[in-house]
């Protein structure tokens, strides 16, 4: 299984509650799932709003996500540490997913926050994700 870890501020949406998804965002996470058939896990802390995140999402074209990273052991880091904190989320998912005989073949984080992971695609937040960053993570999905 291929899978992006796919956040949403500033890459699917603005960072405005009272905001849809940006269809033209959109349009890119759907181009890399139709040509990759990866599967999509939500790393962003939509998380914390499974509601609200559920509600938005099913206004678009997008496949159902099959997952949300781990919620916890937040408090092990200081609140200014949100980067650190995405990446440990993303690596015990993929950590769990090894446990459980989950088979990842390739995955990739989208996020505009700069991740030290080995398969990321960084997002400008003053252009959201281009149709550049999708070839991008096309590329790592497929190698």
């Amino acid at each position: 299984m291929k899978v992006i870890f796919l956040d949403i501020d500033w890459v699917l949406h603005p960072f405005f509650w009272d905001k849809d998804f940006v269809q033209k965002n959109v349009n890119q996470i759907l181009y890399i799932v139709n040509k990759t058939g990866a599967k999509i896990v939500i790393s962003s802390d939509w998380k914390y709003w499974l509601l609200y995140l559920y509600d938005e999402w099913n206004k678009t074209t997008l496949p159902p996500y099959v997952w949300h990273t781990d919620r916890g052991l937040v408090h092990n880091y200081e609140f200014t540490d949100l980067e650190r904190i995405r990446e440990d989320e993303i690596l015990r998912f993929l950590k769990t997913c090894e446990k459980w005989n989950d088979n990842i073949e390739s995955w990739v984080a989208i996020d505009d926050m700069p991740l030290k992971l080995e398969n990321f695609v960084l997002i400008d937040p003053s252009v959201w994700i281009t149709r550049s960053d999708a070839d991008k993570v096309i590329k790592l999905l497929n190698q």
